[in-house]
Formats: C-alpha cells, structure tokens, sequence
C-alpha cells in the first residue's frame, strides 16, 4: 500500500474510515483516511451507505498514476511551418494560452490523457516519438466526486 501525505489531499476528495470495507486494503481513499493528521476536525468522508455487497461504490485504485512535467524541449526538432498550428491544437486542448504554458514550463503536471494527446498531435504532424518530458512522478491523485 501507498504512502501518501495528507498535505496532498484535496478537500473535495473524500476520504474513507470504514474499516470493515471489503476494499478498504486496496482502496487509496482509506489510505488517506489512515494517514490524516491528529488534527483533523472534517473532511468530506464516504459513508458506510457506499459499501455494496463487496465493492465500495467510491472505490480508488491504490495505484498510482504516472504525470509528466513540461514538454519545451520536445519542440527542438519541429519545423518552423509546423510549430504554429501546433502550438494552437494544444493550447485549445489544454485550456487556453495561460495553461497551455503552464503546463509546457512544467509547472502543472499532464496526466496520462493529456500526454497521449499531445503525443498524438507530434505522431500526426509527422514527429513520432519525438515528446520529451522535463521530469515524470508517480502521485497518488483521489478523484473528487460529484456531491
């Protein structure tokens, strides 16, 4: 099982305390739970209502997920003709100009999808293989849910 470190749990990311959880030994939420501080006064929590039969229905993979950080330098081999549709197909993908950069200085980290996007527009505009990441982590992410 994972460590993780409360500081990066988000407060709309339910955690779990539900022990007697069939999955609770696999379950990255009761992890989190296990590691709250002493202090810790609320939280969003899943309730024992969620369990069915064997499975949680807030159920998260302890597994951890594999984020790249900045991709600048992937454009050191792109042609001039192609750098500038390029660089528009991505920032409306990923937001607008201001994410667009943030993510490309590696300052918010791509998730698996986004790296797979991007990838795919260098693979179409003929530079397969050719994405390269500053720096990839493996992070524990909770998913926040819908209330």
């Amino acid at each position: 099982m994972p460590n993780i470190d409360f500081k990066d749990v988000d407060r709309h990311s339910p955690i779990c305390f539900n022990g007697n959880c069939p999955s609770c030994g696999e379950c990255l939420r009761y992890k989190a739970g296990q590691q709250s501080p002493e202090t810790l006064r609320y939280h969003l929590c899943v309730v024992p209502q969620a369990i069915k039969g064997d499975r949680c229905e807030l159920y998260q993979s302890a597994e951890p997920v594999r984020v790249a950080y900045g991709f600048s330098r992937s454009y050191d081999d792109v042609m001039k003709r192609d750098f500038t549709p390029m660089r528009k197909e991505l920032t409306a993908y990923l937001g607008n100009k201001r994410g667009y950069y943030k993510y490309l200085r590696g300052e918010w980290p791509l998730i698996p999808e986004q790296q797979r996007h991007i990838e795919a527009v260098f693979r179409r505009y003929g530079y397969e293989g050719k994405v390269v990441y500053d720096r990839m982590e493996d992070v524990f992410e909770l998913e926040a849910v819908p209330y």
